[in-house]
């Protein structure tokens, strides 16, 4: 965790008011995975809106602006490499597109505000199509997605608990709660891996919808797929009263690497029972009541 930390770490002491002038953070990152670029042009924004001269404010402009640009051909994409749904490495990327919103809102550039706005919206209406209504599990997600820690071993470490807290955060669902010490130890970089659901928290607070998150969110889940982000390959949804189950048959630019993708996403809302796929399928596991009957959703490929 060492690019993720550095970057984190001075995104948290730059909503902080604080931060390093002589140190700008991620304006000369080159290379690196989907989630260091987007958590770069998030601290190289905010670094250079507090301490930067005129050519490094472009610069830094640049790369969000890049960003953006890269999530038009796939949610969590960028160049050949998709990073969507990933449970592994939300933190990062949640940490970047909130953070970039902080620091757009309080420069008041309309026009970075608007485009977190787009991707939020995206974000919580797809998450909302896998997201746990009731029982054992609710609030949780429970999905396909790149990058995985999942273990047969251990169920629960397909998911991510601060994608969890977020999702619930801005969905006012009284599910996932955290006690105030869990969100300090994130403001005070001891857990820099729930930073994500902290600058959310304080975007809530501060009056921000996240640009009409919720409402995406909502509408997601009565079947409108407006809101709907870019998705490089076809994501497929059926929920019962009883459970879901969602999966990819191919999952284009995925990780390779010893994180490999989850094809597929299974879950018992009653009991709690949750499963994860490592292999590419078109028939993944029934959900609990069946297919017959279940409501079906198709996220179409750009």
């Amino acid at each position: 965790m060492g690019t993720e930390k550095d970057l984190t770490s001075t995104i948290v002491d730059l909503i902080h008011g604080e931060g390093n002038p002589e140190k700008p953070g991620g304006l000369n990152l080159q290379g690196g995975t989907p989630n260091h670029k987007a958590l770069a042009a998030a601290c190289s924004y905010g670094w250079t809106r507090a301490f930067g001269n005129g050519e490094q404010k472009d610069k830094a402009r640049g790369k969000v602006l890049d960003l953006f640009a890269e999530q038009k051909k796939g949610h969590y994409n960028w160049g050949d490499a998709n990073e969507v749904l990933t449970a592994s490495h939300y933190n990062w990327w949640g940490t970047a597109l909130a953070a970039l919103r902080w620091f757009a809102r309080k420069q008041g550039d309309e026009q970075i505000v608007d485009l977190s706005s787009r991707w939020w919206r995206g974000e919580i209406a797809l998450l909302s199509l896998v997201s746990v209504p009731s029982g054992k599990l609710q609030g949780n997600i429970v999905s396909p997605g790149a990058r995985t820690r999942y273990s047969p071993s251990n169920p629960s470490s397909g998911g991510d608990t601060t994608r969890d807290v977020m999702y619930s955060l801005v969905m006012g669902l009284n599910a996932n709660r955290k006690k105030e010490p869990w969100f300090k130890k994130a403001a005070g970089k001891e857990a820099l891996d729930t930073v994500a659901a902290w600058i959310v928290r304080e975007l809530l607070a501060d009056g921000d919808d996240l640009g009409g998150a919720k409402q995406a969110g909502l509408r997601a889940l009565d079947g409108n797929t407006n809101d709907l982000p870019p998705l490089r390959d076809r994501l497929q949804v059926a929920r019962t009263p009883e459970g879901h189950v969602a999966w990819f048959e191919t999952m284009t630019g995925a990780s390779k690497g010893k994180q490999k993708p989850q094809f597929s996403a299974w879950c018992h809302y009653g009991n709690g029972e949750q499963e994860y796929g490592l292999e590419a399928t078109t028939t993944p596991r029934e959900p609990p009541g069946g297919f017959t009957g279940s409501k079906r959703t198709s996220v179409e490929p750009v």
